[in-house]
């Protein structure tokens, strides 16, 4: 909503018509000061759509394209209505509005983006005030629809076009780039990248698109390019197609051969190279590649073809009548074919304007019709539909199309009562939003409505007479009618007994409940005005009537008196509206002031609207005695269009004013106009044309606005006192009087249909009772037979399954001795693999020391080089150091300078220090006092987590229950698989035994067969018989078809007779039937009689008693007795009817009382229990996140234990593995150094000695200095990389879990210790045997034999460890990984 005016600042808001030497009003008249109530406009809903643009005025329209869009999903819709655009929520029945721009004159186009996200929409804009150029310009603006308020994301102008009026807008398949058609006379395209930062134009058309001098009436990128450089235009005899290269758009045409082409409607793509094009004549152009490939006949009766959409499997083609058909290609033909056709029967005459249908959601289609009628057509039921009906749902239950010429609401009911002039009566309800009941008077124009109090009665204003309807719960008929031709206003009084109408410049009076259909004559007639009257409206008593004319007068009549009451004339104003201020005691009165030379005095319609002045004036009535009639105060608006008030409204507590604008904008002033926010108003612009009537519902809460675009917009009041938004109750059926009405014929009908219905009912339940009795018998017998066919097969399947049972046994020994074959043979294998890769090792390792030895020359040399350039860079350094020496003294002055300021500072920054310690310790011990409060709260919070997991446990258990059942089930299914394909075999036999059947059968048939032929010669002797006995009947025939004729003459007259019969029959029937009609009037009218005949029987008793008693009380001889008997007389016939009726009166006005307080408390239980019941939804879905999010965290932990365990055997193993190595290379080293020294026959260190020796501490290999992952952790008190918590929140279970692995784990480790220690036992055996067999054999070679020994031994240790580092004597450095030794 926008407001011109808010706060205490008002010179930028107030508009010119504000100013002190405008606004009057007189201090001799001024009220006080009231209190500081303003009041807002807040959109709710609209009723109506736009399927046309105006061009200069209303009545000048061209189509819009592409009316009506999805957004999302099917029940979803965007479209225009008046000035405003709507995304329309069909399932909820709820509205979103865009945006409103200030200074939007119109909407011109529409259109979605394909990721259903943005709308672009093209809008002509008037220019602001101070602009250079006064002359209305267009632009595109882009609203993202997922945003909660719709915001606007971007605005797209272009300078260079001149033309106010866009053809059409689109988005390309990427939803980056925005192509707008201009019109006349530019033509011109013109491409926006506004995905960008800063949105900038990348191409235009390179020349005019009408050259041959036709026009383009739509525009769409290509769906399939992703780079968006296809256009395709098209219009009147118009399609082309245009490529976006390097800044310009090309041109190219379709091959459409030696045919003329069409007047082109709409376009759309099927695929990547399908396009289907629409014409004026009813046909459909087939595309493919840009060439021509089929022309479809549409079957539309003649008409247009006016809109076209594309589907997955084909198109669906909208025309004009209402007619909409599917045409479908399943088979992938070249040719589509029409599958399905339908049309509207409640628009005959309108043509289908714009389709819209969802690629993902193809149940759906949205149909725009050009009488402004939105639809959705159920395109997923269409194969069940037949063709007849109108399967169309509309939204909202129809729209008006064209000016709405009444309005009323009604006070009991929730019901706004419309009228117009495509000649319908509408009843919406403003608190469901939608259309309740729709009557059409296809040859009456409906001037005027008006609505009864109780909502149950209007009046509506015809051409020839003024009638009064009934409104009963499905259909709207006629209780009366008066003779007031040409009836523009009419008005029921607040009480609803009196109905005033204008008839020119005259006001008649009439009683509403006379007697029906009677035509009875007018009770009052106000004969005053010279001119036509424009508004008249009652006063709360029922006691004033208000009325004002085209001439400027302005009149109080007083209804008892049958005179004016106040009067007042301004010649030079024109009237619009005229209603009564309750609070005040006075008339406001709006209209638009002439100026002089406008013309002559006599002719007041001779206005100009270029000096018209819009005026609101403020007189007084009666009740202010001699200023009765005169002028209280006048507010003058700005001339122009858009300033003219057209109609007012008073809230109920009369403290906010409506004013409807002939430019369709409604303005809300505060009331009355004095005090702070004298002049000021808050604006909302929704109607596209002047606004016609205004209505305020019962309770303050919405206002109802009716133009003459068609459209009817609910707003919502927002009434703010002192700068804060006052609470409002919104209206809800409850409050409202929840009856209809229903004629005792309907009734009647109703009645005897459900007594055929409960007859058929008991008729089908005896048969259907009778049905399930025979069939429980049929499947009892059936079971019966089942169960022994099931016997049988079980004990058939039984024997195969032993049989099964017993081959399988055999099978599992045939392979397992084939399996132990096949590992002996691989172990063969294995072993001469394992052969060949030790000589590959022992090559490997003797090229691995000549590249040592070479890599110890290149490093001696580099050794040198790195000596020589040691001393350059001592050289180096001594000389920087005797100039750093001297910096450094330098520098040492200066620091003693800065050290005393540094002394002067440090004293300031102590004592601020200490300011600024203390409030920092205040605020930290706030912040730690929350912070406590926070943790108790997490503890208590962790506390209940903890007993939902229990349950959770529990309910995992119940399903693994669950599954296993589950499976039991699957089991049992397999089995009764097996005994199918049991009887399977046994049919199988049944149908060999059938096929020697059949060979019997086929004999018998040979001997029949010769039979047959026996027969045929016996028939053709019959046929010559017979031919004897036809020749002998054709003779007869002749001398019989004479006395024929003469039966058929005599039928024919028989036939006429009974016509006869029949129409008499018919006659009797009517006349019957006009009778019994006129006997139930008479007999009502008798009723009514013997009524009227018993009320004055009780009035003649009455006044002859009064007669009687005052007969005696003149008879009364002394005049003493006269004053007390008329006191007796005053108490008999006066006082006591009155005390009765007060009695009556106070005893209904506390029931009232005591039921608005039951409906108020149960009401606010109702809101509680809402409330409850929300928050409990929330506490549910919170607690299943966090669920969801420990059993998650609880699954991380425990990976991540599993990946330190893998990691901690590795570690643990390499270290083992690399100490036993260190103490082998020692030994041999120390073998190696002193060769005379014997071999010693300690076997080599296990793991367990190698670490004492170590360490002498323990055994266990963290006592050798290396700490496992679970030790740093514990240092650290850190979660491990990757964990989701601390490990001290761990829980006890988990604890346990742990300790156990860690057992297990040094369980394991133990277990390889010991058998890594048995393999190098054995190595260490073998080591000996062999080094005793050389020294006898070969004592001199007892070092080259050692170190070949020690090579092999490497290798052989080596190729039990993981991939490790290389050792000094290069026995790893060509080991294979993973071999076994």
């Amino acid at each position: 909503v926008s407001t011109q005016s808010t706060g205490t600042n008002l010179e930028p808001h107030l508009p010119e018509w504000c100013c002190s030497s405008v606004f009057e009003t007189r201090p001799e008249m001024a009220n006080p000061a009231s209190d500081d109530i303003t009041g807002q406009l807040v959109l709710r809903h609209a009723f109506g759509s736009r399927s046309s643009m105006p061009l200069a005025s209303l009545t000048e329209r061209v189509p819009l394209p592409s009316p009506v869009w999805f957004v999302d999903d099917t029940t979803t819709i965007l479209y225009s209505v008046g000035r405003r655009v709507v995304v329309h929520n069909l399932d909820t029945n709820t509205m979103r509005f865009l945006p409103e721009n200030e200074r939007l004159d119109c909407v011109i186009a529409l259109a979605v983006s394909p990721n259903h996200k943005y709308a672009a929409v093209c809008e002509r804009v008037n220019p602001e005030p101070g602009a250079a150029k006064a002359v209305p310009f267009t632009q595109v603006a882009v609203y993202n629809l997922h945003a909660p308020t719709l915001k606007r994301r971007s605005v797209l102008q272009y300078s260079e076009i001149s033309s106010k009026d866009w053809k059409g807008v689109c988005f390309s398949a990427d939803n980056h780039f925005i192509a707008v058609q201009s019109g006349a006379p530019d033509w011109l395209i013109v491409i926006w990248n506004w995905g960008s930062p800063t949105p900038k134009v990348v191409a235009t058309s390179s020349g005019r698109i009408d050259a041959k001098g036709f026009e383009v009436s739509r525009l769409s990128f290509a769906p399939f390019d992703n780079i968006s450089t296809v256009l395709v235009a098209s219009g009147p005899r118009t399609l082309q197609f245009y490529k976006h290269t390097e800044g310009t758009l090309k041109a190219f045409s379709a091959n459409i051969g030696k045919r003329d082409m069409p007047d082109i409607t709409d376009h759309a793509y099927l695929n990547d190279e399908v396009m289907v094009v629409s014409t004026t004549g009813g046909e459909v152009w087939v595309l493919l590649a840009f060439d021509l490939k089929d022309v479809i006949q549409c079957e539309f009766g003649g008409g247009a073809a006016t809109s076209i959409s594309g589907l997955a499997n084909g198109f669906i083609v909208g025309g004009e009548n209402g007619f909409l058909s599917v045409y479908e290609n399943h088979e992938r033909k070249e040719l589509f074919q029409c599958s399905h056709t339908f049309r509207s029967s409640v628009h005959p005459e309108a043509a289908i304007r714009g389709l819209a249908t969802l690629p993902r959601f193809e149940d759906s289609v949205a149909c725009s019709f050009d009488n402004d009628q939105l639809a959705i057509f159920p395109l997923g039921r269409m194969d069940y539909l037949d063709n007849d009906g109108d399967h169309f749902n509309y939204v909202s239950s129809g729209m008006h199309c064209g000016a709405i010429t009444g309005m009323d609401v009604a006070l009991n009911k929730p019901l706004v009562i419309t009228c117009g002039v495509d000649h319908t009566i509408r009843a919406w309800n403003y608190t469901t939003m939608t259309c309740e009941l729709t009557k059409t008077f296809p040859n009456d124009d409906l001037l005027s409505l008006a609505c009864h109090p109780d909502g149950f009665q209007i009046a509506v204003g015809f051409r020839d007479k003024l009638r009064l309807m009934q409104l009963t719960i499905d259909d709207m008929t006629q209780m009366n009618e008066f003779s007031v031709k040409g009836c523009r206003q009419c008005r029921f009084s607040v009480g609803g007994h009196l109905i005033a109408a204008v008839n020119g410049p005259k006001i008649l009076i009439y009683e509403t409940f006379a007697l029906r259909n009677c035509n009875p004559a007018p009770i009052l007639i106000l004969d005053g005005h010279s001119h036509l009257v424009t508004h008249i409206s009652f006063q709360r008593g029922d006691h004033y009537l208000a009325s004002c004319s085209i001439d400027g007068t302005v009149y109080q009549w007083d209804l008892r008196t049958k005179q004016r009451a106040a009067e007042n004339v301004e010649k030079k104003v024109k009237c619009e509206c005229v209603i009564f201020s309750e609070l005040e005691s006075t008339m406001i009165a709006c209209g638009s002031a002439k100026s002089a030379k406008d013309g002559p005095r006599g002719n007041p319609n001779s206005t100009s609207t270029s000096k018209a002045q819009g005026t609101i004036r403020e007189l007084y009535t009666d009740a202010h005695g001699e200023k009765s009639g005169a002028l209280k105060s006048e507010l003058k608006l700005k001339s122009g269009s858009g300033n003219m008030p057209q109609s007012l409204c008073l809230t109920k507590s009369g403290r906010l004013l409506f004013v409807g604008m002939d430019d369709g904008s409604v303005r809300c002033f505060s009331y009355p106009q004095t005090g702070p926010h004298a002049g000021e108003f808050d604006e909302t612009s929704a109607h596209e044309g002047q606004v016609t009537a205004m209505a305020v519902s019962a309770n303050d809460c919405y206002l109802i606005s009716a133009s003459d675009d068609g459209s009817i917009f609910v707003y919502e009041i927002v009434q703010i006192e002192s700068g804060q938004r006052m609470p409002s109750r919104k209206p809800t059926a409850d409050q409202f009087v929840d009856m209809s009405l229903i004629s005792r014929s309907s009734v009647d009908e109703q009645m005897s249909i459900m007594g055929d219905l409960q007859e058929q009912i008991k008729e089908i339940s005896t048969s259907t009772e009778y049905k399930v009795h025979m069939k429980e018998q049929y499947y009892t017998e059936l079971l019966k037979k089942q169960q022994v066919d099931q016997d049988t097969l079980r004990e058939s399947e039984q024997q195969r399954y032993e049989t099964l049972k017993r081959m399988k046994e055999k099978q599992e020994l045939e392979a397992a001795e084939a399996i132990q074959s096949m590992e002996e043979a691989h172990m063969k294998a294995a072993e001469e693999l394992e052969a060949l890769y030790e000589r590959k090792l022992a090559m490997h390792a003797a090229r691995y020391e000549e590249m040592r030895a070479a890599r110890d020359d290149v490093q001696c040399q580099f050794e040198e080089k790195i000596e020589v350039m040691q001393r350059e860079h001592s050289v180096m350094m001594e000389r920087q150091h005797y100039a750093a020496e001297t910096s450094l003294q330098e520098k040492a002055r200066a620091m003693e300078e800065l050290q005393a300021r540094y002394d002067k500072d440090m004293e300031r920054d102590v004592v601020f220090l200490s300011e600024t310690q203390e409030v920092a310790e205040i605020e930290i011990s706030k912040i730690m006092d929350e912070g406590k409060k926070q943790l108790a709260q997490q503890k208590q919070e962790n506390l209940d987590l903890k007993t939902e997991a229990a349950l959770l446990r529990k309910n995992f258990d119940k399903y693994v229950k669950e599954l296993e059942n589950k499976d039991k089930e699957i089991r049992k299914g397999q089995e009764k698989t097996k005994e199918l394909e049991a009887s399977i075999t046994k049919h199988k036999k049944e149908i060999s035994k059938l096929g020697v059947d059949v060979k019997e059968r086929e004999e018998q048939i040979g001997e029949r067969e010769k039979r047959i032929s026996d027969l045929k010669n016996k028939a053709r002797e019959l046929e010559k018989f017979k031919f004897v006995l036809d020749y002998r009947n054709e003779e007869l025939k002749k001398l019989i078809e004479p006395k024929n004729d003469e039966l058929r003459e005599l039928k024919g007259q028989i036939e006429e007779l009974d016509d006869e019969l029949q129409n008499d029959s018919k006659n009797k029937l009517t006349l019957q039937q006009m009778l019994d009609n006129k006997t139930e009037k008479l007999d009502a009218q008798a009723k009514e009689l013997s009524k009227q005949q018993r009320k004055t029987q009780d009035k003649e008793r009455f006044i002859t008693l009064f007669i009687r008693d005052l007969h005696k009380l003149v008879t009364e001889a002394e005049p003493v007795h006269w004053k007390e008997g008329l006191r007796k007389l005053h108490h008999t016939y006066v006082t006591s009817k009155k005390e009765i009726l007060k009695q009556m009166e106070e005893w209904t006005g506390q029931s009232d009382e005591i039921v608005s307080e039951f409906t108020r408390q149960r009401e606010y239980m109702e809101r509680t229990l809402d409330t409850l019941r929300k928050k409990s939804d929330k506490t549910d879905v919170r607690t299943k996140e966090d669920l969801q999010r420990k059993v998650l965290e609880n699954s991380v932990l425990i990976q991540e234990i599993n990946d330190i365990r893998r990691d901690k055997k590795t570690l643990t193993l390499q270290l083992q593995e690399l100490e036993s190595r260190m103490a082998y290379q020692t030994q041999k080293a120390n073998r190696q150094a002193d060769p005379s020294r014997a071999p010693s026959t300690r076997p080599p260190p296990t793991r367990g000695s190698d670490v004492s020796a170590g360490s002498g501490a323990s055994n266990n290999y963290r006592s050798a200095g290396r700490a496992t992952p679970f030790d740093a952790r514990e240092k650290k008190k850190t979660p491990y990389k990757g964990s989701a918590r601390q490990w001290d929140e761990t829980s006890t279970d988990r604890a346990r879990m742990a300790e156990m692995a860690i057992r297990m784990d040094e369980n394991n480790r133990e277990i390889e210790m010991q058998k890594l220690e048995i393999r190098r036992l054995r190595e260490q055996v073998r080591m000996l045997l062999r080094k005793g067999s050389l020294e006898t054999s070969t004592p001199h070679d007892e070092d080259a034999e050692e170190e070949h020994m020690g090579q092999v031994r490497g290798k052989e240790f080596a190729a039990t460890l993981p991939n490790l580092p290389a050792s000094p004597t290069g026995a790893r450095g060509a080991m294979r990984p993973g071999s076994q030794p």
